[in-house]
């Protein structure tokens, strides 16, 4: 909390933010902007901080080819840090403050039991010194250079299933922020939520001997010495996160939702040979040989198959099938948001509650739904609002502390009594790593001597010459100089060029007396562009600059055979009234990007980069896929050949994905060796991204549809 470099992304006291001046909208994205921290600052006396503290726990393989070597680190960080800043391991926002013990405790008769009692006994002595520290507060340096009294209070807890049920001691087969029956738990009802009042004095009944109906109904386990008994101003029932990388990507979609569609696929329609067949996009995993022989999945295969597993469902399955995929899908998406509203939260709960009405679809394939990562998405919305949005409280984040708290250290030992070495091999970095920031900031205060009043004027500069918030460029100098329009004829399928690029000079008034386009021009030719797309409050912001390719068959020679032909699809402005006034998708439209271009100087003063493209057609509400909820289009065409037009390439707005419609048949040999672009309709992706996936929702709005 003291340290200097997180003085601009600190926070010490809690907020409420709205969308709208009537206060209805709601948002919610740091955990300071949640309930807890209102509750919790209600409790303190005046002039009290609050130090969130979020802790979390995970068992981790050290050893890979032989010896069963496990570490169980216990990490802590910070809620009062940004979670941007939170998930990045280089900036040392998150500490190992503990190995917890890993024996399998074979000793004793009821091991399971065993450990959990030995797991609250370590907790217990690690945060002991919480107690007193939380009570009465302790006078902190804060990073600001200000002194404040602050409590160390417990705000997170941070754990996949078996580890939440540890902490909440219950049976695993019981949810551990409620007392829903564990036979109860594939239902769309709300059960009383767990106390830790009634829950300690249960096991205090208990223990002394009266057996109270209420331990077996709740689905106790007999640690009568909870580590979070004394610890103030705690519920911890509430303060167990949500838990997106175990319960949403390897739980109910991996585990439940993928199995049961593969099953449910018409015997017609191979699911594998649609996932081979897609189109590139930036970014996306092409999955070659198919999903079913994957045999180790990490969180990166889960959302990659996510993003296009309903264009390739469609037409393959019933529409129940389908709606309920969709469902399922769309509370993924809408959980991962950084940035939380209260519209956002109630299309968490409609399509939470449409999945259940409509998972009857599977029960061919379940004799019940009595599962506990079901069941958990019930409290999602409830964790969104009492701790903020669930990106600053993955497991995933927990997941890479791994590699260097826990994998490297071990490897850096003689793997004898490798705990020790680990713990001191840590803590030698840990002081390298303090030195070296202070280094930094000694010799950016020397610099700034140095400098002195130059430096106003060089980050004007910099500030000048950084993107606007939302563009398009290419290279300084074209990896196809001098291209002839009958290579781009023959290479790059523009067969209308020239007469493309005459309309554009036209249209813009640019047209030159005796100097118009002809086909012995050459042009300077670029293979990709960067869009940096317009920052939005629910996603990333290192995820705004994407790269498209229009690239022709490229020869590598010898045994390296071919590289296909990418010709990326893209969304171009076409109205910029209607996207203006309506947002969404309203006003683009759907181009394959065939040649990035600029003009040479014999015909104009236009320095811009342009755009030769296949235009599709117009996005029209009559051409949703009802069961997708999808765009469903074709490309545009001229006397039989496709519709191409030369635009600005600043009017492209961003990266699409366009998929063929399979519909119920097996998909063309030919597909499965290149882009598939003989295809007659062809799907706009919902779920490429969250950007496209909120566009989407917007333009539903607009024409009021429910899908």
């Amino acid at each position: 909390m003291g340290s200097p470099e997180f003085c601009d992304s600190m926070a010490y006291a809690p907020e409420r933010v709205y969308d709208d001046k009537m206060g209805k909208n709601r948002r919610v994205d740091e955990m300071w902007t949640g309930d807890w921290w209102w509750q919790a600052q209600d409790k303190l006396a005046p002039g009290g901080t609050v130090g969130a503290l979020v802790i979390s726990t995970d068992k981790t393989q050290l050893s890979t080819f032989r010896g069963d070597k496990q570490a169980y680190p216990v990490y802590l960080t910070l809620g009062n840090i940004s979670k941007d800043v939170r998930r990045q391991p280089s900036r040392h926002a998150a500490t190992v403050i503990a190995y917890l013990p890993t024996s399998k405790l074979k000793l004793f008769k009821n091991n399971s039991l065993a450990s959990y009692r030995l797991f609250h006994y370590c907790m217990k002595q690690v945060l002991a010194p919480l107690v007193k520290a939380g009570r009465d507060g302790v006078d902190i340096l804060c990073s600001d250079g200000w002194y404040r009294r602050v409590h160390p209070l417990l705000a997170a807890y941070l754990a996949d299933h078996p580890e939440q049920c540890l902490v909440a001691c219950c049976a695993q087969n019981r949810c551990p922020r409620c007392v829903v029956p564990w036979n109860e738990r594939g239902e769309y009802v709300e059960s009383a939520s767990r106390r830790q009042v009634d829950t300690l004095r249960t096991l205090n009944l208990q223990n002394e001997g009266e057996y109270p109906d209420e331990f077996v109904a709740d689905g106790l386990k007999e640690v009568f010495a909870p580590f979070w008994a004394d610890l103030p101003h705690t519920d911890i029932f509430r303060y167990i996160s949500s838990d997106i990388l175990h319960q949403l990507h390897q739980g109910i979609f991996k585990d439940h939702l993928l199995k049961w569609c593969q099953t449910l696929v018409n015997p017609g329609a191979n699911l594998d040979d649609r996932f081979r067949a897609m189109p590139p996009y930036p970014g996306l995993r092409h999955f070659t040989d198919g999903i079913s022989k994957i045999k180790q999945w990490t969180g990166g295969e889960h959302k990659e198959v996510q993003r296009v597993l309903v264009a390739a469902l469609a037409g393959a399955v019933n529409a129940d099938v389908l709606t309920s995929a969709c469902a399922l899908i769309d509370f993924i998406f809408l959980a991962q948001y950084h940035s939380q509203t209260t519209e956002t939260l109630t299309r968490m709960e409609e399509a939470l509650k449409t999945f259940h009405d409509t998972k009857g679809t599977f029960s061919t394939q379940r004799d019940h739904f009595n599962l506990a990562k079901l069941h958990a998405l019930l409290h999602y919305i409830d964790c969104v609002l009492f701790l903020g949005s669930l990106d600053g409280l993955n497991t995933e984040n927990t997941e890479r502390l791994h590699i260097n708290f826990a994998k490297r250290a071990y490897r850096a030992s003689n793997r004898k009594d490798f705990i020790t070495q680990m713990a001191m091999w840590l803590q030698r970095h840990k002081a390298v790593a303090w030195w070296d920031r202070y280094l930094d900031w000694r010799l950016e205060i020397c610099a700034g001597a140095t400098i002195g009043l130059d430096a106003e004027g060089d980050e004007l500069q910099r500030e000048s010459q950084e993107p606007s918030k939302e563009s398009v460029s290419v290279g300084r100098t074209s990896p196809f100089p001098n291209m002839p329009v009958s290579s781009l004829i023959d290479n790059f399928g523009a067969h209308h060029f020239t007469t493309a690029v005459t309309g554009f000079l036209r249209v813009r008034c640019a047209l030159r007396p005796n100097f118009e386009p002809s086909d012995i021009d050459t042009y300077n030719v670029f293979g990709s562009a960067v869009v940096h797309m317009k920052p939005r409050p629910f996603i990333n912001v290192k995820k705004l600059d994407v790269r498209v390719y229009a690239t022709p068959l490229e020869e590598l020679g010898g045994r390296k055979g071919t590289v296909p032909p990418r010709w990326d699809t893209v969304l171009v402005e076409v109205d910029s009234d209607a996207r203006r006034h309506f947002g969404g998708l309203s006003g683009l439209r759907v181009a394959e990007l065939r040649v990035i271009f600029k003009l040479p100087s014999h015909l104009g003063k236009i320095n811009e980069p342009l755009a030769y493209v296949h235009w599709f057609r117009e996005l029209n509400v009559s051409a949703i896929e009802p069961n997708s909820g999808m765009f469903k289009i074709s490309k545009s065409t001229r006397h039989h050949l496709p519709y191409g037009e030369v635009i600005p390439l600043s009017r492209i707005v961003r990266p699409c994905h366009m998929i063929p419609y399979f519909g119920t048949g097996r998909v063309p040999r030919a597909w499965l060796q290149s882009a598939p672009a003989d295809a007659h309709d062809f799907l706009l992706n919902k779920y490429i991204d969250v950007v496209m996936f909120e566009d989407y929702v917007v333009h539903y709005k607009q024409y009021g549809i429910s899908i």
